[in-house]
């Protein structure tokens, strides 16, 4: 039931049909892509999508580098399978691999959304 009304209510604000949550959606102004400042929304009730013409936020979510990451891990399995010829400490090196891009990549991400959103890489979770 609350995922109809989710569902019904993302529908309608998106289609821009309501009355209460109005949207604007629009490039971003000059002086905002060269200062790398958020829309100045003030105290109004209107919502500010910004598009996205260079591809970052998909590029923040790692979209298309899955087939990358498959190939590393497979890499790293067969390098460390040849080396030391033993299956069970090459499935834990490619497991600790694995673990450092997370946390390289969890540890850019938040010093990337600290420094685009203006809010303090300590205050995010």
């Amino acid at each position: 039931v609350r995922q109809k009304e989710v569902n019904t209510f993302l529908s309608s604000f998106v289609s821009n049909n309501l009355e209460a949550h109005q949207l604007e959606i629009r490039h971003k102004e000059y002086y905002e892509r060269l200062l790398g400042l958020p829309p100045e929304l003030g105290y109004s009730r209107k919502s500010v999508f910004l598009e996205d013409p260079a591809g970052r936020f998909k590029e923040l979510l790692l979209a298309g580098r899955e087939y990358d990451l498959v190939v590393l891990s497979v890499l790293t399995y067969g390098t460390f399978d040849m080396v030391y010829e033993d299956t069970f400490i090459a499935i834990f090196a490619t497991y600790l691999v694995d673990l450092a891009v997370r946390f390289a990549r969890r540890n850019l991400a938040k010093k990337n959304i600290a420094a685009k959103t203006l809010i303090d890489d300590r205050l995010l979770l």
